[in-house]
């Protein structure tokens, strides 16, 4: 097993010494890692995994089998993305959900991105409303989705050999978010404001809103609703008040 490191540094541009003062660490010592010639601790290789901002699993130079863990995984998110294509077409009761109402949105959006002229219900008939998993769909979702579960490897993402949907899905969501936002030509407080929407998808106020939207408890949704666009409202205001420069500085 060869370690990933010395590719890595070079791929970024950087001398032994950049890398050595990164993380504490002498040039000679990190030229040795990268050789061979001497082991790191794991704590030295979380510390250059985190340098390098990638998973020490991909930093050491082991390959997970990124194959079998979405084809593990196909099954599950075939049935979410079924599951919400019926709920927003108004074939499913209101009060039905699924585990992840993002799902089809955000695969619907990569399909349109990448200019994909079959559609996931193209593979069934106008009156087939069981969505089996044959083979051929099996394909098709493995070719559109591996890119992504290679990209979440190569980033970091993936962790003791498991892939969630969830986080799969929120992967593709940033992006297609680039993609879009590539293709929008927009501009560097635009970006930045995409960046601090996806932070706030961790603050409480949006879990509680989409919570309360999924057991159909409208009333407290529209209390979380309110407060969660108050918070990106006020985030906005922040940031368009700033020059462009001032921004940049800030976020880096």
């Amino acid at each position: 097993m060869i370690n990933r490191l010395r590719k890595l540094r070079e791929d970024k541009g950087l001398t032994l010494e950049e890398v050595g003062k990164g993380v504490g660490l002498a040039a000679n010592t990190i030229s040795r890692y990268e050789t061979g010639k001497r082991e790191p601790r794991l704590k030295t290789w979380q510390k250059l995994a985190d340098f390098f901002s990638v998973s020490v699993s991909y930093l050491q130079g082991v390959d997970l089998n990124l194959d079998d863990m979405l084809k593990k995984i196909i099954p599950e998110l075939h049935k979410e993305y079924f599951d919400n294509y019926l709920l927003l077409n108004g074939e499913l009761p209101k009060s039905s959900f699924s585990i992840n109402p993002s799902t089809t949105t955000t695969l619907n959006r990569l399909i349109e991105v990448k200019g994909i002229k079959k559609k996931p219900i193209d593979f069934y008939s106008k009156d087939d409303k069981r969505f089996a998993l044959n083979p051929e769909i099996k394909k098709y979702w493995f070719g559109l989705l591996i890119p992504f579960v290679k990209g979440m490897f190569n980033n970091g993402w993936i962790f003791d050999n498991y892939i969630s949907t969830n986080i799969l899905i929120h992967f593709i969501d940033l992006k297609v978010t680039e993609q879009e936002s590539k293709k929008e030509s927009m501009s560097v407080l635009e970006n930045y404001l995409i960046d601090l929407h996806y932070f706030a998808f961790d603050e409480p106020l949006h879990h509680l809103m989409n919570t309360s939207i999924k057991y159909s408890d409208f009333e407290t949704a529209k209390e979380h609703f309110d407060k969660y666009f108050s918070f990106l409202e006020e985030v906005r205001d922040k940031v368009f008040s700033k020059s462009e420069t001032e921004v940049l500085k800030k976020s880096l």
